[in-house]
């Protein structure tokens, strides 16, 4: 590797980001689906295990910083090309049926994209923000 102080192509190194510097703020280290997401307006999306087994048990939640949370799951689509989550949203403690959400995920390392496809428009990209902790 180049040292990027001398990269014509101004290309960017490959430390980690600034807030990795702070002892206080312990950094993921996971690399699977399974994590607490953030973006940067502070929305926030945690995905659990799958649990195949158990198909009505929450493994979503989306907490949006206006008081709106919504509850899910994610898994695997029929066809197990993509991933899919269907969320039922309350706004202030109140169940808002306009509000629910239907996306499809995509993960590339510690960037995962939402594409929604009921409840919001268009995409929103969330960042690894931190490892989920073991169930008990």
């Amino acid at each position: 590797m180049s040292d990027p102080t001398t990269d014509p192509a101004g290309e960017p190194s490959a430390s980690p980001p600034a807030r990795s510097d702070n002892p206080f703020v312990p950094q993921p280290t996971g690399t699977g689906l399974q994590a607490v997401w953030k973006k940067p307006d502070s929305t926030m999306l945690g995905l659990g295990e799958a649990y195949t087994d158990e198909p009505a048990r929450i493994n979503a939640i989306l907490s949006i910083r206006d008081g709106m949370e919504c509850k899910g799951r994610w898994q695997k689509d029929e066809s197990g090309d993509f991933l899919e989550m269907a969320l039922l949203c309350e706004e202030d403690g109140v169940r808002v049926e306009s509000k629910d959400r239907v996306g499809e995920l995509r993960q590339s390392g510690d960037t995962l994209t939402v594409t929604w496809k009921k409840g919001a428009t268009g995409t929103d990209t969330f960042e690894r923000f931190s490892d989920m902790s073991p169930p008990t």
